[in-house]
């Protein structure tokens, strides 16, 4: 079965695509049309990038964890995971516009300082209503996407269109479980850089971002709203957080 059409029978029509954006900017077959992703025509490949990132097609779980996690960092329960931290930034000015107490913001403005990225993939909520993908490569331009965005726009489709261009070396990623599960795909399925888009993938880095529901007290609740930033390609990064690498709910 080619790609596309495996793509749009066994995800798209059921109504499973998240709009990640994983699926675009590889090719010209696959866009996104008022938030939602649109095969324009199909291609010839019966095994093409497009289907085997894609968080939504199956995936081997347990082989991905093997593959980019040590075992005795995974608890079922939440998968993946070095230590779980309640932290907020400790500037006041990130945290005044903050969703949640700027933690990601903080984190991926250290990781730029430090050196560890030179670029991030975000999201700019701009009011919640039209939230887009960006590439942020200084801190003014990681504070514009500070705030979580309810929707969810093809941010990966950044991702791909940044690695192709191959200006930055290490790229940050911020987004959703889906997300980090599509990266992860295509980690596990690196050919040659000139094929694939990037050369080789380094460890990952992860935080949950949420609050307690004392109204629904599900262990789950925690997944829902989440951030994960992946390191591309590999450094010297000397430290690790949680990662769950779990689809989404």
């Amino acid at each position: 079965m080619l790609s596309t059409i495996a793509l749009d029978t066994q995800v798209i029509q059921p109504g499973l695509c998240t709009g990640c954006g994983a699926c675009q900017g590889l090719c010209p077959y696959w866009g996104s049309v008022d938030g939602r992703t649109v095969c324009f025509f199909d291609c010839e490949r019966h095994d093409g990038r497009c289907q085997r990132f894609c968080p939504r097609m199956p995936v081997d779980l347990e082989s991905l964890r093997k593959q980019f996690f040590p075992s005795e960092d995974i608890l079922p329960e939440i998968g993946p995971f070095r230590g779980l931290y309640l932290t907020r930034a400790a500037d006041e000015s990130i945290r005044a516009h903050a969703q949640h107490g700027g933690t990601m913001t903080a984190l991926v403005e250290l990781a730029m300082k430090e050196g560890f990225i030179d670029a991030a993939v975000l999201t700019r909520s701009q009011g919640g209503l039209d939230p887009e993908g960006v590439l942020a490569a200084s801190p003014e331009e990681v504070r514009s996407c500070k705030g979580s965005s309810f929707q969810v726009p093809p941010t990966l489709a950044v991702l791909n269109q940044a690695l192709k261009e191959d200006r930055y070396k290490k790229i940050g990623v911020v987004g959703t479980p889906c997300k980090t599960l599509a990266v992860h795909k295509r980690r596990a399925t690196i050919t040659t850089p000139r094929t694939s888009g990037w050369s080789s993938a380094s460890s990952a880095a992860g935080a949950w971002i949420g609050t307690a529901s004392t109204t629904w007290p599900c262990p789950i609740a925690t997944r829902i709203c989440c951030a994960i930033w992946i390191f591309l390609p590999a450094s010297s990064i000397p430290w690790s957080l949680p990662n769950t690498g779990e689809p989404c709910l």
